[in-house]
């Protein structure tokens, strides 16, 4: 509950290992953490996963995002954001990523189950790739997030991003990350995510589309 003032978060992990012809190992770790006083919110969200297969690592990412969130009027509806991210991905070919931006939210609908949001905003970005090239651009980034309880225990949630570069509208990323979450205790509860990423134009021999699929339990404290 983002309104709640202090510390809060949540915590999701899984692990799993297969031994077959090969030794294949999973570990994925995500994280969001935030802090609210008076207005302000501060978060900081991770995100890590690795599988190997043997000694060969076949996807290996992470990511980092801070956020400074502040309401600008009493209602709370409209919000600026300020935030950061660094960011690696083997499957991407991403040695580094880094993003700056700013970007102003609006409360579109809210009420007891049902809250909608929408954000609009610009970011600077700076990439590494392993096939040894980098550059810079200017990009806006826009998204809409949607969340509903559907009962006391079950919430759906969504969230969908547009991020193309401000001189080039052909070079876009659009993405889109849905979760059922099914509260198992008070602290603990189980999940199901689903995520896509259309990228325009990716690093060479990387596919447009990039999906991927979870279950993870998530401690909440």
């Amino acid at each position: 509950n983002a309104e709640k003032k202090g510390w809060q978060g949540n915590v999701d992990f899984t692990t799993k290992l297969t031994q077959n012809t090969s030794t294949i190992f999973e570990l994925s770790n995500r994280s969001a953490v935030n802090y609210k006083k008076d207005s302000t919110i501060f978060l900081i969200l991770t995100d890590f996963k690795l599988i190997k297969r043997d000694s060969l690592s076949l996807i290996n990412n992470g990511v980092v995002h801070l956020r400074r969130t502040k309401s600008l009027n009493e209602t709370e509806s409209l919000k600026s954001e300020f935030f950061s991210q660094a960011q690696f991905n083997g499957v991407q070919k991403i040695k580094q990523r880094f993003l700056l931006g700013a970007a102003v939210r609006l409360k579109l609908l809210g009420n007891d189950t049902i809250s909608l949001n929408g954000s609009l905003g610009s970011m600077y970005e700076y990439e590494e790739t392993k096939e040894e090239t980098f550059h810079h651009a200017i990009r806006a980034t826009s998204y809409v997030s949607f969340h509903w309880d559907i009962t006391k225990k079950l919430n759906f949630q969504l969230i969908n991003y547009y991020q193309p570069k401000i001189n080039n509208l052909r070079d876009y990323r659009l993405s889109n990350e849905s979760t059922f979450s099914y509260e198992l205790t008070k602290e603990f509860s189980v999940l199901g995510t689903y995520s896509l990423l259309y990228d325009s134009d990716p690093v060479a021999e990387v596919p447009n589309i990039i999906y991927t699929a979870n279950i993870l339990l998530r401690y909440k404290f």
